[in-house]
């Protein structure tokens, strides 16, 4: 179905209506991952924002901790702020001699000079750790729920790795392994291990790549700018030959180049 024609409607046609074995066929994976991110982030935003409002920002109202304050010290000023943790604040009457002693005899949840707000402070905590939970639930359920459709994309079609097309075989069935042991760095010792972890048969081939070549690197660098060194060479000779057999033409006539003694073959 066509997406609706107001603003951002093809964004709610496509969250709303593709599933997400979809997505993997025309993006792929990335798109894929873009697609979750953006679902993630919009519904822990959402739940956080219904949270805040029905909880959070009542408690907060109704803390009245800048309403102790003096009426020149609040203002209009705090007309924001009391709808925010600032108003739940503590604030005590503590002379500046006694003022280091009283504060290191608090207690952790102290009773307050604008009433007890014990409760509103552990509500806070409770919803953050709430937040946190939750992100972290979901975060689990889209890795794994992205693990199988990654392992979906990837062996989709293939009945087995014996009978399928070789292409989508090598792109399924591949894996890159890092810091091989020394002793398994060659084919035959490399698909014995893992024929042994996998089972006798498992393993089409196995490759290993030498790593840390940098002085192999360095040759090779060298031996490409002497061949293209080479090339150029070729090429300008090959430009001056052409040039003087047309002054040749020019000076002595057209078979002035039939009276020249042959050209030596090229080694």
């Amino acid at each position: 179905d066509a997406p609706p024609r107001y603003p951002l409607g093809w964004l709610v046609a496509v969250m709303r209506s593709w599933p997400d074995e979809t997505f993997l066929r025309y993006s792929g994976v990335d798109g894929l991952v873009i697609i979750y991110f953006l679902r993630f982030a919009t519904n822990q935003c959402f739940f956080c924002t219904i949270v805040g409002l029905v909880v959070l920002v009542p408690s907060y109202r109704t803390g009245r901790g800048l309403a102790a304050l003096e009426d020149s010290e609040r203002g209009d000023r705090w007309s924001f702020s009391l709808n925010t943790v600032l108003n739940i604040k503590c604030r005590f009457a503590v002379n500046d001699d006694e003022a280091e002693e009283v504060r290191d005899n608090l207690p952790l949840f102290p009773g307050c000079a604008n009433g007890h707000s014990d409760f509103r402070f552990i509500l806070i905590v409770l919803c953050a750790w709430l937040f946190t939970l939750r992100a972290l639930s979901g975060l689990a359920a889209n890795y794994q729920r992205f693990m199988h459709l990654r392992h979906w994309y990837l062996t989709s079609g293939l009945s087995s790795h014996r009978d399928a097309d070789p292409v989508d075989a090598q792109r399924a069935l591949t894996v890159k392994v890092e810091r091989v042991p020394p002793r398994l760095r060659s084919r035959k010792a490399l698909r014995r291990k893992f024929e042994h972890l996998c089972g006798a048969g498992t393993v089409h081939s196995a490759q290993p790549m030498v790593g840390d070549l940098r002085e192999l690197n360095k040759l090779v660098a060298r031996r490409d700018r002497a061949h293209n060194a080479l090339e150029d060479a070729k090429q300008r000779g090959a430009k001056l030959a052409r040039d003087a057999e047309k002054q040749l033409i020019k000076r002595h006539g057209g078979d002035a180049l039939s009276r020249l003694p042959p050209r030596p073959r090229s080694p």
